[in-house]
């Protein structure tokens, strides 16, 4: 089904000898179906910048996550606490850091002589289906051609690409079997 795999770096691209339903439901699962961790909430103890709290927590939430060997159940909160220069997602820090980003020269905002920002940033698990923030995909498409599907994708959170299709693939035939089960219990009864 999948062949003439390569991987170039955070970019993948595949081909497909399929119909234009199933590279569709292909693409829609990468977009939206594979679980990674991102900031849920901000809870700001000192804001004295120019901007607004949520704009702040809007900006670390554009920042791409994964969890490292130290993440736990209890364990899925950083601080952020920086004054008077310009803050990026390196300074998103913990003790044991149970998260860490291939972006970490982002900047989140500017400050000046006298603001200083101190947050504490919460984490939690979940997908693009349920809020875009957890979406560890930029990008997908695909070209049809008389004979096979072309798909390019790439990921923006640091993990492999070829990872992130292997748990597309993975949802995706879950919920093949969820409806062929619904599918197959409707039709006995």
């Amino acid at each position: 089904m999948i062949y003439d795999m390569k991987e170039m770096g955070d970019t993948c691209t595949f081909k497909m000898k399929c119909d234009f339903f199933t590279a569709n439901s292909v693409r829609r699962s990468l977009l939206s179906d594979i679980e990674t961790y991102a900031p849920f909430q901000i809870n700001v103890i000192e804001n004295t910048s120019c901007q607004t709290d949520e704009y702040i927590a809007h900006r670390i939430g554009l920042i791409p996550f994964v969890p490292t060997k130290n993440l736990s159940d209890d364990n899925n909160t950083m601080i952020l606490n920086v004054s008077e220069r310009l803050v990026k997602a390196a300074d998103i820090i913990s003790e044991n850091p149970p998260f860490t980003t291939c972006m970490k020269d982002a900047p989140i905002i500017k400050l000046i002589k006298g603001q200083t920002l101190n947050v504490e940033v919460f984490f939690n698990k979940g997908t693009a289906e349920k809020h875009a923030r957890y979406s560890p995909i930029a990008s997908v498409g695909f070209e049809i051609t008389p004979f096979h599907m072309n798909f390019t994708f790439s990921s923006i959170n640091g993990e492999q690409p070829s990872a992130h299709l292997r748990k597309a693939l993975v949802s995706l035939q879950n919920r093949l079997n969820s409806v062929k089960y619904s599918v197959e219990r409707a039709t006995s009864e």
